[in-house]
C-alpha cells in the first residue's frame, strides 16, 4: 500500500521518504523500515530529512520594524537593498583605491587631495574641519591624513592672514598637475560606475545620501552606547 507523502517533504527529502517507504513493513500499527532500524516516524531517514527541512524554514526574526521598508510584510526587500549596497560601496572603495594609485596615493589621500581642490576651487578659504566635514571624517584623522599629503609636496598650509589661528589649506601645482592627469579616466571611470542614473535619480539620492549618513552616525552612537566594538580603520 502506497502511503500519502507528508506536505511538508519536498525534492531530497521526497526521495528519502519513499526509499525509506519501499524497505518499511507494517508491524501492527507501525511501520518499520528495515535499515534504520526503527519506526518510520520516530528517527528512520525519511523523518530525519522532515525534521531538516523544518529546521530551514525555521522563522528567522527581522531586522528591521519600519513598515516603509517592509514589502509584503518581510524585510528580504531590505535585506537584498543592504547586500547591493554593501557591494556597491566595496566596489567604490576598490576604483577610489586604484584612481589613487594610479597618481602615487593611496584610496584616502586621494579623497583628501581632491576634496581639498575642488573646495578651494569655489574662492573659499579651505580647512581642516571644513574637508573633515565635507568627508564625514574626524578631525583628527584628516589631519594625519593632510600631513602626509603636506610631506609628499601636494598641499601646502598657511597661516590665515585674517584669523592667525586657523590654517588655510591649498594644493600645490605639483598635485593639480596629477588630478589633470588623472581627470579622463576618473570620468570614464565615473561615467559608467553611475550611468544607471537619471537627472532626477541623481538629485534625489544626492539629497538622500547626506541623510542617510548622519543617520549611520547616530546608528553608531547607539552601538558605542550598548558596548559594541567599532571595526579597526573606521576612520572615526
Amino acid at each position: 500500500m502506497e502511503l500519502p507523502l507528508p506536505e511538508s517533504y519536498s525534492g531530497n527529502d521526497q526521495s528519502a521518504f519513499h526509499a525509506c517507504l519501499s524497505r518499511s513493513v507494517r508491524l501492527g500499527t507501525q511501520l518499520v523500515c528495515y535499515q534504520c532500524a526503527g519506526y518510520t516516524n520516530s528517527g528512520c531517514a525519511g523523518n530525519t530529512m522532515a525534521m531538516k527541512t523544518k529546521q530551514r524554514r525555521a522563522k528567522i526574526e527581522p531586522t528591521i520594524t519600519r513598515a516603509q521598508l517592509m514589502v509584503g510584510g518581510s524585510d528580504r526587500a531590505f535585506r537584498q537593498f543592504l547586500h547591493d549596497t554593501l557591494a556597491f560601496t566595496a566596489r567604490l572603495q576598490a576604483v577610489r583605491g586604484q584612481l589613487g594609485a594610479v597618481i602615487g596615493l593611496s584610496g584616502t589621500q586621494y579623497t583628501v587631495l581632491i576634496a581639498i581642490a575642488h573646495l578651494s576651487s569655489d574662492d573659499e578659504k579651505v580647512g581642516v574641519n571644513q574637508v573633515a566635514e565635507h568627508l564625514h571624517f574626524s578631525g583628527a584623522f584628516i589631519t594625519i591624513e593632510i600631513n602626509k599629503l603636506v610631506a609628499s609636496g601636494l598641499v601646502e598650509k598657511q597661516t590665515d592672514t585674517e584669523d592667525r589661528r586657523r590654517v588655510v589649506l591649498t594644493i600645490t601645482p605639483k598635485a593639480r598637475d596629477r588630478l589633470n592627469e588623472l581627470a579622463p579616466l576618473q570620468r570614464s571611470v565615473n561615467d559608467i560606475m553611475f550611468r544607471s542614473l537619471s537627472a532626477s535619480d541623481f538629485d534625489k539620492y544626492r539629497k538622500l545620501m547626506s541623510g542617510m549618513v548622519g543617520a549611520a552616525d547616530e546608528a553608531i552612537r547607539m552601538l558605542d552606547y550598548n558596548g559594541a566594538v567599532p571595526p579597526k580603520g573606521s576612520g572615526r
